[in-house]
């Protein structure tokens, strides 16, 4: 059982299912005996004609337009009269339950006298000469002699049962859907019932009506039942779920009074339920499109299938009920009228294809083009082993031939037409959207976006969104237009007419839409990241050269000492390529650090004549990351150059000590101080300030010094959460 939980087992065991009810109705129809004549009533003159020439093996010839007027069994000497009424093809259609006995009492005879070893037919020519031919009868129908319409009524039975189980295997948790699976089953059942006695050749046993008549008028019903329940809950809910099946209590009690021929007329019992149900449909689908006013997929989805169902049910009934019901000969034959059935699952497939209806995807088109090739297979197969008499496996090997050279095309073909297949978003993300997001004008960008949207939806317009621009993708309109919101810097649009007006927009171009949006938006997101790691990129690289290249430089320019000079300047190419390659230092301990920075810029204040003193508050001070270490050099650098460039001072101050929280190193000098219109020029305390937040730290500036007439105090304060204990 829980084989059958999964869709293609289920829709399998589904498709086996409708070609066993096809096998059976083939075998009863081939089963009846064959006289070899092709008949058909005759209303203006009630009696039964002769629409072909038949020719038997002794030579003799029923001519065209023939009538037969009689028949009986040899050895009999009663002949049975034949009227236009035993060959009506529905049954139903006889105007009174007593009328329809002795209908089936005759047919009962007819068939008895059918299995004789021969029979006697009495003619009448159109000149009005009368003669008897006698006819030894075959005890089965030839597969060549069904007519069209019997292939007809199977093939509409298979498909409607078909396409209700395919989507009810999909989403069988779904009311609609299982409705769906119900009004397919009916319709297969009173299809095939009446493909077997609306083709018969004179006549069939009795038994054959008391159970083919009810399958008929029982399937009918259940197609009505079906399809009003499904438009009583989809797209909109009209009734909760158990009152679906309120039209199951009023039309199969009807089916069973009218089996027991309780109405005073067939035409109550069986026509008038047929043209009730299709009014009561008529009314649900009125309903759900007043529901579905805000709903404009669910609109357009209403409109495209239930049209589908009041113009498939609705010309049959027109054609054949509605003219039984009040006494006029019927404008199409039942069984020709039945391929007005097949409107309502072509609109099915469509409507899945183009609407996603019962939330089906494309993908749930391969299960079912599956189904359909196992099906001819099936079918194949059968024609070459009972219609050419070939074997078994020959028979089995040529039907995979033509199924993998054949079907298998047909079916990609077809597949590509109903699905409108087209290119992946990757592809589109590949090409279109990068493309986009690398156009450098934002008048270019939008045209560029333009053509991907063309290129996915083949709108026949698209114009700027005067409304108010939707946070996402939106439907309008019923499906006719699609909105798509503003990306920065690209304007809202608004798309008009899918696929240059052949078909609406559906739920999975606003789900797709809102993909390429997503994808559109990161890729500008994306670009805009980069540009702006570039920019950030060049501003470090502005601040090492100017804070350590700048420094070193400076301490080159002032030193009298060529070997020093030297030195300075090997120091500030290392650093160079270490700016541009973006290299840290490997982590050394604190003391190494500072004898370094202690070494390289007492001997920058030393070429100057500046003394400088440092004082180091603890032994043990922490270590710092790489990055860490490398912004406090950084900082020393660039707060000793200051001093030399601008402070004119002759002593200075670097003390270092630690709490909790913050390593605080403290630059003073005894210069001039910062003016307030010097702290606006140069890049030096911009940059210290810059580097002592990326570390998370703070800077801090006093100018003059606090009880001094000048001088100038330089606090860096880093986190002790960069520092690597």
């Amino acid at each position: 059982m829980k084989a059958f939980s999964l869709p293609i087992p289920m829709l399998l065991f589904a498709t086996l299912f409708a070609l066993a009810s096809a096998l059976l109705t083939l075998w009863v129809s081939l089963s009846q005996p064959w006289m070899g004549l092709d008949l058909a009533p005759d209303g203006p003159t009630n009696r039964i004609e002769v629409r072909a020439n038949a020719s038997f093996a002794d030579g003799e010839i029923i001519p065209r337009g023939a009538w037969i007027v009689a028949i009986k069994g040899s050895g009999r000497e009663t002949a049975i009269p034949l009227e236009a009424v035993d060959l009506v093809e529905e049954p139903d259609t006889i105007a009174t339950y007593e009328a329809l006995e002795v209908f089936r009492d005759k047919q009962q005879r007819l068939s008895e006298l059918l299995h004789s070893d021969s029979v006697v037919l009495r003619v009448v020519e159109q000149g009005g000469y009368v003669f008897e031919s006698r006819i030894v009868p075959e005890p089965n129908r030839p597969l060549s002699e069904l007519p069209v319409v019997f292939w007809i009524q199977v093939v509409v039975g298979v498909c409607g049962f078909i396409g209700g189980a395919w989507v009810f295997s999909l989403r069988r948790g779904d009311l609609p859907a299982f409705w769906l699976f119900v009004a397919g089953f009916g319709l297969m059942i009173s299809a095939h019932a009446a493909a077997i006695y609306s083709t018969r050749e004179l006549a069939l046993p009795r038994v054959i009506y008391q159970w083919a008549g009810p399958l008929n008028s029982g399937g009918a019903m259940l197609f009505g039942i079906g399809m009003l329940g499904l438009f009583l809950c989809y797209p909109k809910k009209l009734v909760a779920a158990r009152f679906t099946f309120l039209p199951t209590l009023v039309f199969l009690p009807w089916v069973a009074l009218h089996v027991m021929g309780l109405f005073p007329s067939q035409s109550y019992g069986a026509q008038l339920a047929i043209i009730v149900a299709l009014v009561s449909i008529l009314v649900c689908v009125l309903i759900q499109y007043l529901k579905t006013e805000n709903d404009p997929l669910s609109r357009a989805s209403l409109r495209w299938f239930g049209l589908s169902v009041l113009i498939g049910a609705g010309a049959f009934v027109i054609t054949v009920s509605v003219p039984t019901l009040i006494g006029v000969k019927p404008a199409l034959q039942q069984g020709h009228a039945f391929i007005f059935f097949l409107l309502i699952y072509a609109g099915l497939a469509l409507g899945v294809a183009r609407y996603r209806l019962f939330n089906l995807q494309s993908w749930s088109f391969r299960i079912l083009f599956y189904m359909v090739g196992v099906c001819v297979l099936l079918l194949i197969d059968a024609l070459f082993v009972y219609g050419l008499a070939l074997d078994r496996a020959p028979a089995l090997g040529l039907a995979l031939l033509i199924v993998s050279f054949l079907y298998i095309p047909l079916r990609d073909t077809l597949g590509r037409l109903v699905l409108h297949k087209r290119r992946s978003t990757s592809q589109l993300l590949g090409r279109e959207l990068v493309d986009v997001a690398l156009t450098p004008t934002a008048e270019a960008q939008m045209a560029r976006w333009q053509e991907a949207l063309r290129t996915v939806f083949a709108p026949m317009g698209i114009e700027p969104l005067e409304d108010t621009a939707p946070a996402a993708p939106q439907l309008r309109d019923e499906g006719t237009a699609l909105d798509i919101p503003a990306i920065a810097p690209l304007a809202a649009l608004r798309l008009t007419w899918k696929e240059e007006g052949k078909t609406l927009f559906s739920r999975e171009d606003e789900a797709y839409a809102a993909d390429l949006c997503q994808m559109l938006e990161h890729t500008i997101a994306s670009r805009n990241a980069f540009e702006k790691g570039v920019l950030e990129e060049r501003a470090r690289i502005s601040r090492d050269m100017h804070d350590n290249i700048g420094v070193r430089l400076l301490g080159a320019l002032h030193s009298q000492d060529d070997g020093r000079k030297n030195g300075l300047i090997r120091e500030a190419l290392k650093d160079l390529r270490d700016i541009v390659s973006d290299r840290n230092n490997p982590d050394r301990s604190m003391g190494e650090m500072l004898a370094d920075l202690r070494h390289e810029i007492t001997g920058h204040f030393h070429d100057v004549g500046i003394a400088v003193a440092w004082h180091i508050e603890q032994e043990d001070l922490p270590s710092l990351a790489a990055r860490s270490a490398n912004e406090l050099g950084a900082l020393l650098r660039e707060a000793a150059n200051n001093i030399m460039k601008h402070a004119k001072a002759s002593e200075v101050s670097v003390r270092i000590c630690g709490d909790n929280e913050f390593l605080v190193v403290t630059v003073e000098d005894n210069g001039i101080g910062i003016r307030p219109k010097q702290g606006s020029k140069g890049n030096g305390l911009r940059n210290m300030k810059e580097r002592a937040q990326s570390c998370g730290g703070r800077f801090d500036l006093v100018s003059p010094r606090p009880g001094a007439a000048d001088g100038t105090r330089l606090v860096f304060s880093l986190p002790r959460s960069n520092v690597v204990q």
